[in-house]
């Protein structure tokens, strides 16, 4: 089967789940999200555009069940003075049935318990937050892995890498600011590198930092960096350690998978960064989501790492709202019953009642060709 017959298969699969708009009921399932369209988390747009995208392809095949599916958003973001005010003006809306992705870092708590008050869903909060799950039954529905999860795969990495390359041995140097969720970060980092036999060393930064040259003299000597920054800090960093270290391994979070404008901020050193993926090898990602991201997406969109999440996510979003709609759009219901969809995120969706995430959900890529990734090669 060709992709493109694939891809309209999974549409009329998802616009096929039974359901009966009541009487009386909205003919449109709003959903809410968010994004800065500049500063430093400013690629989550792109992640945004693409759950534009998917909405705008199901909403052009009918609906979801007859009923349009509606992604309500503001540009902005959790630093902003008024964000949980323009948040809740959109969220407590009467037809608003879940909420999808926005960045969520230094308020994630906040925002997740809002959530849970108003009895909304929340679906991939593009947030690697550990204190998000709870355990709970109204704990959001993970697509990133938290750093709980992450760390240990990184560090892990590294063990093996040393392991087998002997020659490269030396301290690990963790990157990271001086906020209260990334010093706990960083304390349990220090633990797991110490159980694994590593030297790792913790660069502590003031938020507002930005003198990247300086930084990379100051922590010059280690065989390999974690870089726990926001998109653009992170680049700014790795393009001036590069130019003196070249060879060292560059690792960072989810949260920085790679993109053409982190390789074009960090002049090409982004090339060969290694981060956790969720979204299958770009060179697996079928030829028609491209397709699909130019004839729905708005104009000059790209087929990047964050739009094809952003994607795939209003494909879980909108398959989860048409299982659910038995007796009304009920996310959860629907997400529970998702067991083996299949989309480009790379592992499919296994949610439970109390387990909203997956510590199999990712694998370690490595960025190349300014914007594309592959699973990284073994030591």
């Amino acid at each position: 089967m060709s992709a493109a017959r694939y891809l309209l298969l999974t549409a009329v699969l998802i616009m096929a789940a039974p359901a009966r708009l009541a009487a009386g009921a909205s003919a449109e399932l709003e959903v809410v999200s968010w994004a800065p369209g500049s500063g430093p988390q400013a690629l989550w747009y792109d992640s945004l555009e693409g759950l534009r995208t998917a909405a705008a392809m199901f909403n052009a095949h009918g609906g979801l069940s007859g009923r349009r599916l509606s992604l309500v958003t503001f540009d902005g973001g959790e630093r902003d003075p008024d964000f949980m005010r323009r948040l809740a003006a959109l969220t407590e809306r009467p037809g608003v049935v879940a909420i999808a992705g926005g960045p969520a870092e230094m308020k994630a708590g906040e925002i997740a318990e809002y959530f849970r008050r108003a009895g909304r869903p929340w679906l991939g909060p593009w947030s690697q937050n550990d204190g998000l799950y709870q355990g709970r039954k109204s704990d959001p529905f993970a697509l990133l892995p938290t750093w709980r999860e992450e760390m240990p795969a990184l560090l892990g990495y590294l063990r093996l890498y040393f392991d087998r390359n002997p020659h490269k041995v030396g301290p690990v140097c963790l990157i990271y600011y001086d906020t209260p969720p990334d010093r706990q970060m960083a304390e349990e980092a220090k633990e797991a590198a110490g159980r694994l036999g590593l030297d790792l060393k913790k660069a502590v930064l003031k938020t507002d930092f930005n003198d990247w040259d300086y930084l990379a003299k100051r922590v010059a000597g280690a065989a390999a960096y974690v870089v726990r920054l926001p998109q653009g800090p992170a680049a700014a960093f790795v393009r001036e350690a590069k130019k003196a270290m070249p060879d060292q391994v560059y690792m960072t979070s989810a949260l920085n998978a790679t993109n053409r404008n982190l390789a074009l901020i960090s002049g090409g050193a982004w090339n060969g960064v290694i981060f956790p993926s969720v979204l299958t090898p770009s060179r697996d990602i079928p030829a028609a989501y491209q397709e699909l991201i130019k004839k729905y997406g708005v104009t000059g969109l790209t087929d990047s790492y964050h739009t094809l999440l952003g994607l795939a996510q209003g494909q879980v979003l909108a398959r989860g709202l048409s299982l659910g709609a038995v007796s009304g759009p009920d996310l959860p219901r629907g997400l529970y019953g998702m067991k083996g969809f299949s989309t480009i995120l790379s592992a499919p969706i296994d949610y439970e009642p109390g387990r909203h995430r997956s510590s199999k959900s990712f694998y370690l890529a490595r960025a190349y060709g300014d914007g594309h990734w592959e699973a990284v090669p073994a030591p």
